[in-house]
């Protein structure tokens, strides 16, 4: 009885197709690892929301003194 050598497991290519730039012979060998860190990857970081409104210039010299410039 012959041993016949494991075939490496080839990761199924995605709905969407190979990811862009990718050869078929690059999904065979690095495919498993790419789909791997797709489901491991954080989720997008939300952008924060800032305001944008100009800011007002306050030429009152009381204003802009405090408690420890006495």
């Amino acid at each position: 009885m012959a041993v016949q050598p494991a075939t490496p497991q080839v990761a199924p290519i995605p709905a969407t197709g190979l990811p862009q730039g990718w050869t078929m012979d690059q999904w065979q060998h690095y495919g498993a690892q790419y789909l791997t860190a797709q489901s491991t990857a954080p989720a997008p970081v939300q952008p924060t929301i800032t305001d944008t409104r100009p800011a007002t210039v306050n030429l009152n010299q009381t204003d802009m003194l405090d408690d420890l410039d006495l």
